[in-house]
């Protein structure tokens, strides 16, 4: 019976459960506004991302909203062809009836989901594909730069030596050694170079964690120190030039914590002492020039020319040749991918003239393998 007379109840009540339908419709509406600001003012600021109940929650309200327009739409519609309410009680009826409805799922929907954002899931490390380059003496340094890293309590460690000895591929090698590894929640990879800005380094490490780059420099500091503070973290800088690394100025919480589960570690490469004593440094990891016999080995490996220092037309001028490069990995790795299958000994002394004449900074550059063509 109680049914039967709601049921007939429509009608009447058309004007309302229109308006209440509008009435809670726009409350809520408004509430999806400021939660939509908050999750994107998380998102700018700190690199948060909404829930999954978050974004249904948003979605639904949405789809609540146009079903309210739509249903206020026929309402005001018929009131203005008939100067009022119309009589049609079965349009009415079926108005109305709707309205509670929508009203009663809107009602549903006034719980605001909490928490609204999340830390986006990531990945601790990101792969960086390097060459496979066997260095066998350079084995126990990655250990020992991994062993300062995961159980030292060192919070800035700095990987010293020459250039060209390897350190950007031993920062690398580390990088790729956290990959599905839990120890931190997140390994940043970036390169400073020489000139570099702190405006740049802040471009690669919000790239790398998601966050907005818009504003000054001062204002993506603090976009950065508020969604790292509270984290572990491994920050890889690679190849520090000039002088010391502003952590401040970046965003770079400091000093950093090391207590309990939380880890905060910095690891720089560069080749001057006086930037790891600037960084205040207390772990040093020396990388050095190779010794003679892996130099050889090192170098024939890339050559592809196994009897090659057994080959009378070539065998000095090749002696000569590894020798004049000095141990440095990343030219005996260049020199000797370009003297594969090179038998003319002129070509082999004008590869000695070209690495007794260049100046020899410049020659070690890291990565710089493609500094001189010796074709």
């Amino acid at each position: 019976m109680n049914s039967l007379l709601k049921q007939a109840a429509y009608p009447f009540n058309i004007r309302r459960n229109v308006q209440d339908l509008i009435t809670h419709t726009d409350d809520l509406v408004a509430r999806r506004h400021d939660i939509a600001r908050q999750i994107e003012a998380a998102d700018r600021d700190g690199g948060m991302i909404p829930t999954h109940e978050a974004r249904q929650w948003l979605d639904r309200v949405e789809s609540a909203r146009l079903s309210a327009d739509t249903i206020r739409g026929r309402y005001e519609q018929r009131c203005r062809m008939f100067g009022g309410c119309s009589l049609n009680l079965w349009s009415n009826y079926r108005i109305s009836k709707r309205a509670a409805e929508r009203l009663a799922i809107v009602r549903a929907y006034e719980g605001v989901p909490s928490p609204s954002t999340i830390d986006p899931p990531a990945l601790a490390a990101v792969n960086i594909p390097i060459e496979s380059v066997q260095i066998h003496s350079q084995e126990s340094i990655l250990e020992e730069a991994l062993r300062c890293i995961t159980e030292g309590p060192s919070a800035i460690i700095g990987i010293c030596g020459p250039g060209g000895v390897g350190k950007t591929h031993l920062l690398k090698r580390i990088n790729n050694n956290f990959v599905g590894d839990s120890t931190f929640r997140l390994v940043i990879f970036v390169t400073a170079t020489r000139g570099c800005s702190v405006q740049t380094i802040q471009t690669q490490i919000m790239e790398r964690i998601n966050l907005n780059r818009d504003g000054d420099s001062v204002t993506r500091a603090n976009r950065i120190v508020r969604f790292l503070k509270a984290k572990s973290f491994l920050l890889l800088v690679d190849d520090l030039w000039g002088g010391e690394l502003e952590m401040g100025s970046v965003g770079i919480p400091y000093p950093l914590k090391n207590e309990g589960q939380l880890k905060q570690k910095v690891v720089i490469t560069t080749r001057s002492p006086t930037i790891c004593e600037l960084m205040n440094v207390t772990t040093h990891v020396k990388v050095e020039v190779l010794e003679d016999d892996e130099a050889r080995e090192l170098f024939m490996e890339y050559n592809g020319h196994k009897g090659l220092y057994s080959d009378p037309h070539i065998g000095d001028l090749a002696k000569e040749l590894v020798k004049e490069l000095k141990g440095v990995a990343s030219q005996l790795i260049h020199f000797g991918k370009e003297m594969r299958g090179r038998k003319d000994p002129k070509r082999w002394e004008d590869a000695i003239f070209v690495v007794k004449t260049s100046d020899t900074t410049h020659l070690q550059d890291e990565d710089q393998l493609s500094l001189v063509s010796v074709l």
